[in-house]
């Protein structure tokens, strides 16, 4: 009767017994009943299913976590928020076959092992699939309580490497009805469209067997990123249409994406290239129409939108290649020369070694002049190409060449004429 709530305690030694159907042993002390502080130690198997609350940015489904052994330290019971219970946690954890959902998409984690003390996450060898993506999962995340809690993801401070199987891109970018209908829309939404843009900070690096982009298959890829609150930089090497590409990126963040980067490209199959980027938003040249091995670097720099697409006026690059044994096969506007070449020159164009430079800039793209080799015709070439596809080229042909070549047999070699840049009759 002598004491108060502020000088009692209750102190639980050696208890054992089951937490929804799941065995169970702890210690606990509670002190300050007016105010109490909860200290005490726990092993068991835990339904992941307890932590689902109003707040969560995902839904619990099923799976457990085994616990050999956790600290909580001076935690405030009266007042628990995931940011101060992950503060008074001191232990680890594995998944098993824990699934959850995310933005309407499954998420399934096990194996590994997980850290937590101070507020820190370490993970290591973490399975994690995620809609049809996977890979193992390693790193440190801090702050992450709070950036639960606060529904900020600019928050979190994260150093992540990831060795994955296959990722499908797609699967990371919420549709248009899942971020509205997830329980995160609304803090999602506001993220997005808010005035100014706030990263997370921290470094993502990794290798990934297979990326899957829409159309496009990236295999063995090897990256580094690092992000600040208002930059994106990074570094990548993958193969892709049977070729070698090198890029090294840049995007600043500010009130919207600006993006800065060089490419290389080594051993690239134009065709798989046209097929998988779909054929560089244009129609005039298509994926079944071009064939040959390009080489070549580019700069690039232009600002995208909030869903990472470039704004094309903002655009401006430049891009210096080679090209071997180029094809162009059935190019409907080659067939108007039908007139003056063998038709069967001009459905199945074969070229020298081709290389230019090329810059794209205001909307345009801009060729400067260029020598072509090809077994219908030499010419020289130059003009504008409108990124609204509003073309005009203006070319120079050896007419007399192709007058000479009339009065010859069909070539099935389809070898590309002698070079002769310059020569008898001219035509502009």
């Amino acid at each position: 009767g002598a004491r108060t709530g502020q000088t009692t305690s209750i102190v639980l030694d050696h208890f054992s017994g089951t937490f929804a159907g799941e065995p169970m042993q702890a210690n606990a002390r509670i002190d300050h009943l007016n105010v109490p502080i909860l200290n005490g130690s726990f092993r068991g198997r835990v339904p992941v299913r307890i932590f689902n609350s109003d707040s969560s940015v995902a839904e619990f489904r099923s799976g457990f976590l085994v616990v050999p052994q956790m600290e909580i330290r001076n935690l405030w019971l009266e007042l628990i928020t995931p940011q101060r219970f992950l503060e008074s946690a001191k232990g680890s954890f594995e998944p098993q076959s824990v699934q959850l959902t995310y933005q309407d998409n499954p998420v399934v984690l096990d194996g590994g092992e997980v850290w937590v003390e101070n507020g820190e996450f370490a993970f290591d060898s973490l399975d994690v699939r995620y809609a049809s993506s996977s890979g193992m999962v390693s790193g440190t995340l801090d702050q992450l309580g709070r950036s639960v809690q606060t529904r900020d993801p600019n928050l979190l401070i994260y150093h992540v490497e990831i060795d994955a199987e296959k990722i499908r891109v797609d699967d990371f970018i919420a549709g248009k009805s899942a971020v509205s209908n997830s329980k995160f829309g609304q803090g999602a939404a506001r993220f997005v469209h808010q005035k100014q843009i706030v990263l997370p900070s921290g470094r993502f690096s990794g290798h990934v067997d297979t990326l899957i982009w829409g159309n496009r298959q990236i295999e063995d890829m090897r990256f580094t990123c690092t992000t600040t609150p208002h930059t994106i930089q990074g570094k990548s090497g993958f193969n892709n249409a049977g070729g070698k590409i090198e890029s090294d990126i840049r995007i600043h963040c500010d009130h919207q994406y600006r993006m800065d980067a060089r490419v290389s490209a080594t051993g690239v199959d134009l065709s798989e290239a046209f097929l998988q980027w779909d054929n560089f938003g244009q129609n005039l040249i298509t994926a079944e129409q071009i064939d040959g091995r390009m080489d070549g670097h580019a700069w690039i720099n232009a600002s995208l939108n909030r869903q990472g697409k470039i704004i094309p006026k903002t655009l401006h690059a430049a891009l210096g290649f080679q090209v071997s044994d180029g094809e162009l096969n059935r190019l409907d506007i080659l067939e108007q020369f039908s007139k003056y070449i063998h038709i069967r020159d001009l459905q199945n164009l074969r070229f020298a070694t081709l290389r230019n430079y090329i810059e794209i800039k205001n909307g345009q793209v801009l060729i400067p002049a260029m020598f072509i080799q090809s077994n219908a015709a030499n010419l020289t070439i130059n003009g504008v190409h409108g990124l609204d596809q509003r073309i005009l080229y203006h070319l120079k042909i050896n007419a007399g060449q192709v007058l000479g070549k009339q009065f010859k047999k069909f070539n099935p070699n389809l070898d590309p004429l002698p070079a002769r840049k310059d020569g008898f009759m001219n035509l502009y």
